[in-house]
């Protein structure tokens, strides 16, 4: 398995159910594939895989967490299988991913948009301070 950006270490696998060793490591490798898209480090991923086929016939799903420098992108999918799930999870994924890369820094905002700054460090008057006054 090839995690250039992700040690082993760092993903963690819940099982629930009867989940076979190529299933998991299926599920891993599919969405450690997906740390290319980030620039920012990812430093844990969640993996947690339930094989369904309990009472009332409940579909496999595949539930993912990484942690991306910090901040958390989720997603969760169902399907026949265990390896549908997974397919349909790393497509949730990469699109969660790739909008959170094209979002600005976090912060970035509040050091480029005047309007995200206090009133009082815009020059602007202080609408608290008019309060007070009254």
């Amino acid at each position: 398995m090839s995690m250039s950006r992700v040690d082993r270490e760092s993903v963690a696998v819940l099982v629930a159910g009867p989940v076979s060793q190529p299933e998991r490591d299926y599920a891993v490798e599919e969405v450690s594939a997906l740390t290319r898209l980030c620039r920012e480090p990812i430093l844990r991923i969640r993996v947690s895989l339930d094989a369904g086929g309990g009472a009332g016939a409940v579909p496999a799903s595949v539930t993912a967490s990484l942690d991306v420098n910090g901040g958390a992108v989720r997603a969760r999918a169902e399907g026949t299988t265990l390896r549908e799930a997974t397919d349909l999870l790393q497509a949730r994924l990469r699109t969660r991913l790739v909008r959170q890369e094209h979002r600005p820094h976090r912060g970035a905002s509040d050091r480029t948009d005047p309007s995200c700054q206090p009133a009082r460090e815009r020059g602007d008057r202080d609408p608290a301070a008019d309060l007070a006054t009254e």
